[in-house]
């Protein structure tokens, strides 16, 4: 008989240095839930964002087991001239047995204080129409506005 996993606890890596059995498992399940990212010529694709989006991974595991995960990218981008530094959450995800536990809600509320404390002149939260509700619902304190 196995002994109980330890609660989920917090995590974050720069992208080079996340632990190849957590790699793995966010890459795994973004296969399925996400499998238009890995057709034609990404099918054997053995990357989560592209490195020179600079990803930073913020995690909720138990032992070694993935409970959630979320990313936060930098990017340029340009508008009318003026090229803006971006940070964007990306590859948020929440195992299905620990869904509806909040796991996400706490790393998307981390992840949007690093972006509005950070230097960045954007900060996205980019998202299908019915999940504006999941990202639109501000915990105490966050300014980010939901546009549509």
């Amino acid at each position: 008989m196995n002994a109980s996993p330890q609660e989920p606890r917090f995590v974050e890596f720069a992208d080079d240095a996340l632990p190849a059995e957590l790699r793995w498992q966010v890459l795994s399940f973004l296969r399925i839930v996400w499998p238009e990212g890995f057709t034609g010529d990404l099918r054997y694709r053995d990357w989560i964002t592209r490195a020179e989006y600079q990803p930073y991974h913020l995690l909720y595991v138990a032992d070694s087991l993935v409970v959630s995960h979320l990313e936060i990218v930098d990017h340029e981008v340009g508008c009318d001239g003026v090229t803006y530094q971006a940070q964007a959450l990306t590859s948020v995800l929440t195992f299905p047995p620990f869904r509806r536990e909040g796991w996400a809600s706490r790393l998307v509320a981390t992840a949007c204080r690093r972006i509005e404390a950070g230097d960045g002149d954007l900060g996205l939260i980019c998202c299908s129409p019915e999940k504006v509700g999941f990202y639109a619902a501000p915990p105490a304190g966050r300014r980010f506005r939901v546009s549509r």
